[in-house]
């Protein structure tokens, strides 16, 4: 069967399918499951079942998996809630993707117009800093693995797993770090994507229901400063597979994008499915480097203003500070104050107007 955009509006008609979600803390496991159901029932409702059985049945299998992999995960059982997901949802998933960027090879450190033939774009990473002094390349890049006692757990990797976040404009940046309460030094730097030596693949994660029913030029114009409708015109909205692709992708969309109620938790099950999706990106790859994209789940506002993406780290067990994978496809500027710049829009341009190279 294939489905069009008003299939697509009927089965996402409601406020509870818009991502990301905001819940109250109480009970992740039947918040979910309450979704889930809504969600199929909603299905099931609107489309003869002999059209949408073998679909329905897809849909009702990753929900099912989602959830079993959190009740193993509550039980302390982490291996096999890794085993359910792996099988269950990823497995019945990988061969379904709603879309798939690849690096293209970056072939001068100031050529951008060969740089903007990317899909992705460019990236930036900011963070926090507590002296004043020159920072090197590889003080913003990924936490060095002798350091990995100093990483935190984020949403798609683990305590103590260092991985590379990175987004599409400082802004969102700041957003991520609660730059407005958090005031202080910071430093950020721009990254460049090196697809020429391995080639770089990147799992879309980040399309919302609302995205299907939104004028892409006319959201993009209005919120110019918010990037992220304008970067998602590479992608087929109106194509019946990639309707049909959303409906299996959208119970993990879903599931890993709920706003961490706490971050000072030491815990956080907001995590826990996100976390299991990169494990299986990572077992399944073998020794590719492969990222997810996402929207910000930081807040609403955040979700709007741009992409996220997330590259984890290959240890190969030798005596290194960096994946060298990793070092050798993103070449990256030497980073810059943001405090020193009146704007960030000027912190930008400078970025833009610096030579990018590869961490030695």
């Amino acid at each position: 069967m294939g489905y069009t955009k008003e299939d697509f509006n009927h089965v996402f008609f409601d406020e509870r399918f818009e991502v990301p979600i905001r819940w109250d803390g109480k009970d992740f496991y039947k918040t979910l499951s309450d979704l889930f159901e809504f969600y199929k029932s909603t299905f099931n409702d609107l489309f003869y079942i002999s059209d949408l059985d073998s679909l329905y049945l897809k849909i009702s299998g990753i929900c099912d998996g989602i959830l079993d992999a959190i009740k193993e995960y509550l039980n302390g059982n982490s291996s096999s809630a890794f085993q359910i997901f792996n099988e269950k949802v990823y497995g019945k998933l990988e061969n379904s993707t709603l879309n798939i960027y690849k690096g293209y090879p970056y072939d001068s450190a100031l050529d951008y117009k060969k740089e903007d033939k990317s899909r992705i774009g460019k990236l930036y990473r900011v963070r926090k800093v507590l002296d004043n002094k020159i920072y090197a390349k590889e003080e913003i890049f990924h936490t060095p693995f002798n350091l990995r006692n100093k990483v935190a757990t984020n949403r798609y990797s683990i305590a103590g797993y260092p991985s590379l976040y990175l987004s599409t404009s400082i802004d969102l940046c700041l957003e991520e770090l609660d730059y407005s309460r958090n005031p202080g030094r910071y430093i950020a730097a721009r990254f460049a994507i090196n697809g020429s030596e391995k080639p770089i693949k990147i799992l879309e994660l980040g399309i919302k229901p609302s995205d299907f029913r939104r004028d892409v030029n006319k959201v993009a114009k209005e919120t110019a400063r918010y990037k992220r409708q304008s970067l998602l015109k590479d992608v087929e909205l109106i194509d019946s597979t990639t309707i049909e692709n959303y409906f299996l992708w959208y119970p993990l969309i879903a599931a890993c994008s709920f706003i961490r109620i706490n971050k000072n938790d030491p815990f956080s099950i907001e995590y826990v499915i996100p976390q299991l999706l990169m494990q299986s990106i990572k077992c399944n790859s073998m020794n590719r480097i492969i990222g997810i994209r996402y929207f910000s789940c930081s807040s609403i506002l955040a979700s709007d203003m741009g992409f996220n993406y997330v590259f984890p780290t290959l240890y190969s067990g030798r005596e290194e500070m960096f994946c060298s994978e990793l070092k050798r496809a993103f070449p990256l500027t030497e980073p810059l104050y943001l405090n020193e710049y009146i704007d960030v829009r000027y912190l930008e341009t400078a970025l833009n107007n610096k030579k990018v190279d590869f961490i030695v």
